[in-house]
């Protein structure tokens, strides 16, 4: 049964990563007019705009010039960049070493973060304690990320001088460097993510305190943080880990703001650059290549779902 939902599942989310490609094909490569214009530019000749349509295989038809690049894209040829005059994939590579690094200790820093907040708040609900946490909570919701790095960079860089406020010195030089490098993106990305993952949590734990099991686990002697431990917190996580998925495309989509304000080299930093220079070819394959991402993140959060709650794999 469960390697039958894992396959339906696969099949959806392929399906979604194919309508994904199409619309990013007509949204770069056929609605805005002709993709040699906008890369040559206003100041392009006739001459110009040919060698371009050539180079890049603009001047064959729609569906062929799909077919190629998605077959190239899956066999990992993803074209050249105009502007760098380099493998797309080679550009890819190199700015995952830093986005990919950043990704990770910031959805590291919202789980220690949130269960903590989520967890405490939800045993003390409505105290003065739970209050401020969530008061707390919110403002680092409501705050830009561009602001929040901006105050990040004054309050730790400049002024304490503990971490470097912008650039990455390359792994290179050494991991020590490289990871202080990335602290404090990560902490501006993680904690808008965190402050919504602690309030997802804390009201699902709310809920599963108020059923009887927990209450009989209390009236056999367990201390409130045991039985929340021991017994609640597992019949929780559905939703949280529902949150934590989601949570991926926005440090996608937050990265691309973080990697500007900090000088960062990540592939959030490579769209802006290439939507500035005109790349389509960056464009449309990077996009791709986020999406798929995050759809695959999606495909492991249901796979770990189905694992955690038996109730999922339920018929209907």
């Amino acid at each position: 049964m469960m390697a039958k939902l894992i396959g339906r599942r696969a099949f959806s989310l392929l399906l979604s990563l194919i309508a994904a490609s199409v619309a990013i094909f007509m949204v770069v490569e056929i609605l805005p007019g002709d993709p040699a214009e906008i890369m040559g530019g206003m100041n392009a000749t006739p001459e110009q705009l040919d060698t371009l349509r050539h180079q890049y295989g603009l001047d064959v038809p729609a569906v062929p010039r799909y077919l190629q690049w998605i077959s190239g894209v899956v066999t990992g040829n993803l074209g050249i960049s105009y502007s760098y005059n380099v493998p797309v994939l080679q550009l890819v590579q190199e700015r995952l070493e830093v986005s990919v690094p950043l990704a990770a200790m910031a959805i590291a820093i919202s789980v220690l973060l949130a269960f903590p907040v989520g967890m405490y708040t939800a045993l003390r609900n409505g105290g003065w304690s739970d209050a401020l946490l969530m008061g707390v909570m919110q403002v680092w919701v409501a705050v830009p990320s561009f602001l929040l790095g901006l105050i990040f960079i004054f309050g730790f860089s400049v002024s304490l001088r503990l971490f470097p406020g912008s650039g990455f010195p390359g792994w290179e030089e050494g991991a020590e460097l490289g990871l202080k490098a990335l602290v404090l993106p990560a902490f501006v990305l993680a904690l808008p993510q965190s402050a919504i993952l602690s309030r997802v949590l804390r009201s699902s734990l709310l809920d599963v305190l108020s059923e009887d099991y927990i209450r009989t686990a209390r009236a056999k002697g367990l201390s409130r943080f045991k039985t929340v431990w021991s017994h609640a917190i597992r019949n929780s996580l559905p939703p949280v880990l529902t949150i934590l998925g989601l949570q991926f495309s926005f440090l996608v989509g937050g990265a691309i703001v973080v990697e500007s304000v900090f000088s960062l080299p990540g592939i959030g930093r490579l769209m802006i650059q290439a939507l500035n220079q005109r790349d389509l070819v960056v464009v449309e394959s990077v996009g791709l290549l986020l999406v798929a991402g995050v759809i695959l993140v999606s495909f492991l959060v249901d796979f770990i779902m189905l694992a955690v709650d038996p109730r999922l794999r339920r018929p209907g």
